[in-house]
């Protein structure tokens, strides 16, 4: 350091007048690395934005490898499997059955928007009825829901270009934050959407807020299996194409799948590639994953098949939104039974 100094008769300096300063940086190379380690809110919440696909510059986004999948291999199953099933001796509308008023109990359904001022009374009651018949596919909690089955595409596989296994570093996240994170692993091991590993990979997750004041959503990143995965190129169809489908229709509904990926199992043998460490140890997925770059395109499949007889004339799937439409004449409402057009 060069300066002048004033000097108080002996006594220590008082002024000191810097003309240059040299800083050795690898003096607070420590510090850096030690209150670097838990992030602050605004940190995390970029860290986040980078990690979510939906945040993400076209220019940060980890692609899929475009290469053709070995042997020109297929999804199993199909949509015709059910028709096989049914030729078993299996009614038309078979599913699991529930005893009635289970799961669309009275406070259900008041809770539940049926009609508003467009449909009667009578109407009404008539859709509750349909309802009722298929109440054992209606599900409100995770312990009332099912998985597809097998004969229709069998556990999902992600098919990779050869690659070496990753273990990522966790996310520094706030106490209360972990807590909440270590809650939803507890839950989703006891649901079975996961389970313990013991594999090579381990990736890093992080929760984000729900709508619902202090709910969380627990996030993996799987961006280092989106690096090696190889691409599905199927798609779900375009905005504008959807919404003409219903367009000058009177009459539509929807259906939302409830938690939709986690009804759809994921390959033994591609598990490990979703692992992650917990509070509780290496944990992984067994069902297809939030933000795995083919996820997407697998549900539409999937749940295109379930839906092939109604497809388009009736439903239109988008990914897990799948609206219905009615016919475009309205027939002057004329009533096929008291209070029933």
């Amino acid at each position: 350091m060069e300066g002048e100094t004033l000097l108080n008769r002996g006594g220590p300096p008082e002024v000191v007048a810097v003309k240059s300063l040299e800083v050795r940086v690898s003096d607070f190379e420590n510090l850096r690395q030690r209150f670097s380690e838990v992030w602050d809110t605004r940190r995390l919440e970029k860290e986040i934005a980078i990690v979510r696909a939906a945040y993400k510059r076209k220019d940060k986004k980890v692609n899929p490898v475009d290469v053709a999948l070995p042997g020109g291999v297929n999804p199993e199953g199909g949509a015709f499997a059910q028709e096989e099933v049914g030729a078993g001796g299996v009614s038309e509308h078979a599913g699991k059955t529930v005893p009635r008023g289970t799961r669309l109990t009275e406070e259900r359904l008041e809770e539940m928007k049926i009609g508003g001022d467009f449909l009667t009374t009578e109407e009404r009651a008539l859709f509750v009825d349909i309802l009722f018949e298929y109440e054992g596919a209606i599900s409100f909690v995770d312990s009332e829901m099912g998985c597809l089955g097998e004969h229709i595409e069998p556990p999902i596989i992600a098919h990779t270009i050869p690659h070496a296994a990753w273990q990522q570093q966790n996310l520094r996240l706030p106490k209360a934050t972990q807590e909440a994170a270590t809650k939803i692993v507890k839950k989703n091991l006891a649901s079975g959407v996961l389970e313990f590993s013991q594999g090579p990979y381990r990736s890093r997750y992080f929760v984000v807020p729900k709508s619902v004041p202090g709910e969380f959503r627990l996030i993996n990143d799987v961006q280092p299996m989106n690096k090696v995965t190889i691409r599905d190129a199927g798609m779900p169809p375009s905005v504008d194409e959807f919404s003409e489908t219903f367009a000058g229709f009177p009459i539509a509904s929807s259906i939302d799948f409830y938690s939709s990926y986690n009804q759809i199992m994921l390959d033994r043998r591609s598990r490990d590639l979703t692992a992650f460490m917990s509070e509780l140890g290496l944990v992984r997925s067994t069902r297809l994953p939030q933000g795995w770059t083919n996820s997407v395109a697998c549900f539409q499949r999937v749940i295109s098949k379930v839906l092939w007889r109604h497809i388009p004339h009736c439903a239109r799937p988008f990914v897990d939104d799948v609206p219905f439409r009615g016919p475009k004449d309205r027939y002057g409402d004329v009533e096929v039974r008291p209070g029933v057009r």
